[in-house]
């Protein structure tokens, strides 16, 4: 069997890729949650690689400074901001930090969650229960949240 539409579009080099995302302009960012490893620095990386500025979102401090002097040698404006995502403090914390910058979030990127490995009948129900409790506050705040004018810091999630 052969795979005609995939060989036509393979054979088309002469055609822009398509893109969904806005154009990178200046005092406009690229919000990564989940930025200190997996899906949230590789999404980083290709929107920096794209000419985004990035901001990388992620509990782990040391990681998301690795990762900003990454970027940043690349020739990226990067902004690292530890934070936990689940305490309404922190959440305002960086809404206000955003502000400051001037920065307003045109792109938002969510690959902050957690998961505990094992069979689901071991795992305890709390655990699930924070779990799921984080996911759905990622999706529903950040959500309403993007995008975020700038110097607006007063309308921070809460």
């Amino acid at each position: 069997m052969t795979d005609t539409a995939g060989d036509a579009r393979r054979a088309a080099p002469d055609r822009a890729p398509a893109t969904w995302l806005p154009p990178p302009e200046p005092g406009r960012a690229a919000l990564v949650t989940g930025a200190s490893s997996g899906l949230g620095a590789e999404l980083a990386r290709a929107l920096a690689g794209r000419g985004y500025d990035v901001v990388l979102v992620a509990r782990r401090r040391a990681r998301l400074q690795h990762l900003a002097q990454e970027l940043s040698a690349s020739g990226a404006t990067v902004c690292a901001v530890p934070c936990d995502l689940t305490a309404p403090d922190q959440r305002a914390s960086l809404a206000a930090e955003l502000g400051d910058r001037g920065l307003e979030v045109s792109i938002l990127c969510n690959a902050a969650g957690a998961g505990a490995a094992g069979e689901f009948l071991g795992v305890e129900r709390e655990r699930q229960v924070a779990d799921v409790r984080l996911v759905l506050l990622l999706l529903t705040v950040l959500g309403r949240w993007s995008p975020f004018p700038a110097g607006a810091s007063s309308a921070a999630p809460s």
